[in-house]
């Protein structure tokens, strides 16, 4: 779930980031004299378009039909965008293997393929913060037995909230992110001067995307017409001069393309339905972060419990007499989804209500129990 390219990977946390530079000041050129726009929102076939991870992989965009950009255009899309967040809809991310229903008061992200059945991400999206990643509190539930956690921000760190497992963390922030992205996009479009902007269309494999493209300069803009999306764009300029920034958008109010940026700059939908599924908002009442109850001796060593439990293991050495807090903060412990019939006795799904110190060496993997530490 880490890797990939950069056109397919870990995809949508650059949205937030990328979108924070877009205005700027520079004279825009038409392409010719009998340029005539054709919207991608009307150029849409009735019948949803169906895309695959694969086709974004192999996706080259360019633009056409480029020219100058109206403030009926920016008004438009932002708009567009901004409605979007109170609909109800759902969409799935291929190369993630996300879906993602949303209505505007409730987001469920299913995970799947990672693990042996997936999680659940549910949040309120009223609760998403200004910071890049701040999605706010959540409810994060294990489809393999039905379990859900609460998760609120981190009070030690004063931060977001997170868990133990690196690679979670960016698939609950990524997810999040996405979710949250149209909302700043929004914000962002509307701060375009119409002056100092283009309008184009970028064909994609879920069909043509309105895009706006500020930034560089006039002749950049227009020499548009034909040219490749360079979606290896560096996010920042060193010069005076801000980089081309292009945004696009489908005919839903999806972003689905935003460079330059950080990351990756594509958000592969594959799908768009209007609506969610049924009971899309209800899950497991959820346990708090770090208070769920230890396993006992008769669960661990029972066949039937083989569902996947998360345990809290030891990411490195840790040396008999290391307190609890200096381990934590060197970065050694990890969070582990183990067989029931693999966990320990004692085990922990978190370190939270731990102290004290390692009464012996406890060695890298070891699932870490409450008498480990005094």
């Amino acid at each position: 779930m880490n890797g990939g390219s950069r056109r397919s990977g870990l995809l949508a946390v650059a949205l937030v980031v990328c979108l924070s530079g877009m205005a700027s000041a520079c004279e825009n050129e038409p392409t010719g004299p009998d340029m005539v726009h054709e919207p991608a929102a009307a150029a849409q076939d009735s019948e949803p378009a169906r895309a695959t991870a694969a086709d974004y992989g192999t996706w080259q965009p360019s633009y056409r039909w480029v020219r100058p950009a109206t403030a009926t255009d920016v008004d438009d899309l932002s708009r567009r965008v901004a409605d979007l967040a109170g609909a109800a809809y759902t969409v799935t991310v291929p190369t993630m293997d996300l879906q993602i229903a949303r209505t505007a008061q409730h987001v469920r992200v299913t995970i799947g393929g990672a693990w042996t059945s997936g999680y659940e991400l549910h949040l309120d999206p009223r609760d998403a913060g200004e910071e890049l990643l701040d999605i706010g509190p959540f409810v994060l539930c294990s489809l393999a037995d039905d379990s859900c956690t609460e998760v609120g921000e981190d009070r030690e760190s004063g931060g977001a909230p997170h868990l133990f497992n690196n690679g979670l963390d960016t698939l609950v922030f990524t997810a999040g992110t996405i979710v949250q992205a149209g909302t700043v996009a929004a914000d962002e479009l509307r701060r375009i001067d119409p002056d100092s902007a283009s309008v184009a269309v970028v064909d994609s494999p879920a069909g043509p995307l309105d895009c706006l493209v500020t930034g560089g300069r006039a002749r950049q803009h227009a020499r548009l017409e034909g040219r490749a999306v360079d979606l290896d764009a560096p996010p920042f300029s060193l010069g005076r001069q801000p980089p081309l920034t292009t945004t696009c958008v489908d005919e839903h109010g999806l972003v689905v393309l935003s460079v330059p940026s950080l990351l990756a700059p594509v958000v592969p939908y594959s799908s768009f339905e209007d609506g969610v599924p049924d009971g899309f908002n209800q899950h497991a009442v959820p346990t708090p972060y770090g208070t769920s109850p230890s396993p006992t001796a008769a669960e661990s060593a029972s066949p039937a419990s083989d569902g996947m439990h998360f345990v809290v293991v030891a990411a490195d050495l840790i040396e008999a007499g290391e307190s609890l807090a200096d381990a934590q903060a060197a970065g050694r412990f990890d969070l582990d989804a183990v067989l029931g019939a693999e966990m320990v006795e004692g085990a922990v799904s978190s370190t939270a209500g731990l102290t004290g110190r390692a009464v012996r060496d406890i060695a890298e993997g070891e699932q870490i129990t409450a008498d480990l530490f005094r």
